[in-house]
């Protein structure tokens, strides 16, 4: 069924500290969901902690019963959601340049890196990292020699 980006109610995990149990273990709360275009996610433009009320049980008790309290786990609800870029210039690494229209890193100079790499004899263009990588899995080199990954084998 098609849904638009939005907020719903969704079942999430409460996460307490180990040795400790959470009762309920889970809240129903407004979480971004809903379909996008390609290259889009639904993701929170307003959000907001809540105060959520629960039992707290210690776990691992060696003498006697299980200690029970009181406890507030604030947890996050969605109140606006919009479709967004899955990928943002953080995802980038140092040898690509973030595109806003297309919501990608694009390699710096990928073409003509791209065109080099794929002339040279057992080499692969990588495009999530703009790098030129070995088709052959390192070898472990013997009689002194080492694995050059310019090469793409071991050398002296």
């Amino acid at each position: 069924m098609n849904s638009i980006c939005r907020p719903y109610e969704r079942h999430v995990d409460l996460k307490p500290l180990p040795g400790f149990r959470f009762i309920p273990p889970t809240v129903s709360i407004k979480r971004c969901d809903g379909h996008c275009l390609a290259g889009l996610s639904c993701v929170p433009v307003s959000k907001r902690l809540v105060d959520v009320h629960v039992q707290v049980k210690r776990l691992n008790q060696v003498y006697g019963q299980p200690i029970m309290m009181c406890g507030v786990v604030k947890v996050e609800e969605h109140d606006q959601c919009r479709c967004k870029c899955q990928r943002t210039a953080k995802d980038c690494n140092d040898r690509q340049d973030y595109n806003v229209d297309s919501c990608s890193c694009d390699c710096k100079n990928g073409n003509q890196k791209k065109e080099d790499c794929e002339r040279q004899m057992g080499k692969t263009w990588n495009d999530d990292e703009c790098s030129c990588n070995c088709n052959e899995l390192e070898v472990l080199c013997t009689n002194g020699q080492y694995w050059d990954e310019k090469q793409c084998k071991c050398v002296q």
